[in-house]
């Protein structure tokens, strides 16, 4: 009997992971969205996935790992959204605009110590204090300085003039484990349809990198990222890690989290 149908296959009232015949397996797919074994875990989420085909990629450690340049590693996660749009600075409000802000701790990028970086209105985090311009090149790319990028929604978007459009950040969590959040509410291009908004986290202690998805949604051709860069680079010549170029494979909800290796 299935255990992911919905139907009472053994007639004893209980259906799926209701029926204790269903509990103590092992997941039998790591790519359909289900517990299969119930347990409470999907896919990647579930252990007994470890090194198995997934949609990006291979499970490994919860997540699918599509990418790996020897520094770190990108694996696709859920969840994880804080917004910032009520309680963070805004330090951008415009178009084709760029700003330098201080980290609340020091972050390493590739093995470079950074207490500052450039929050840019076309979706992207510099290492260099030089602007990120709209559109999108494939990884690595000679922009920004040709220092590290993290391009979390790299397009033609706009950051304003909208009352709560822009570019926030703020840092949440006590010393030792804090995280930089830096969000973005945008449109796409002058094209007015619906906005977007995605977030950028770097973590303390871990450099730890997440891009986190919220609403991909602009209500034309450059809904859920089919215009955009997406991935992390040390410099023009790499290392580099890319999630995608131009295709819509973000997805409301998604969390893309690089790790060091």
């Amino acid at each position: 009997s299935s255990c992911t149908n919905r139907i009472d296959d053994d007639c004893d009232g209980l259906t799926d992971c209701e029926d204790p015949d269903c509990q103590g397996g092992t997941e039998t797919s790591c790519g359909d969205g289900m517990d299969n074994d119930c347990d409470g875990l999907t896919d990647c989420e579930d252990p007994d996935c470890d090194g198995a085909a997934c949609a990006n990629g291979v499970c490994s450690g919860g997540g699918c790992c599509f990418g790996n340049d020897g520094v770190y590693q990108g694996c696709v996660h859920s969840g994880g959204f804080e917004d910032i749009l009520s309680t963070g600075t805004r330090v951008l409000n415009s178009d084709d605009d760029y700003a330098r802000v201080t980290l609340p701790f020091t972050f390493n990028l590739y093995g470079r110590d950074l207490t500052e970086v450039t929050l840019q209105t076309n979706g992207g985090i510099t290492e260099a204090h030089a602007y990120l311009q709209g559109g999108s090149w494939v990884l690595p790319a000679p922009v920004a300085g040709s220092q590290g990028l993290l391009a979390v929604f790299w397009t033609d978007i706009m950051t304003g003039p909208h009352t709560d459009f822009g570019v926030y950040h703020e840092t949440r969590g006590t010393p030792g484990s804090r995280r930089f959040i830096v969000q973005w509410k945008a449109t796409y291009n002058f094209k007015y349809e619906e906005p977007g908004i995605f977030q950028a986290v770097l973590y303390e202690g871990s450099n730890t990198i997440e891009f986190r998805y919220h609403d991909l949604y602009f209500g034309n051709y450059a809904d859920f990222g089919a215009e955009s860069s997406v991935g992390i680079q040390s410099g023009s010549a790499g290392p580099f890690i890319m999630f995608s170029y131009k295709t819509p494979s973000l997805r409301d909800g998604m969390t893309l989290r690089f790790t060091r290796l």
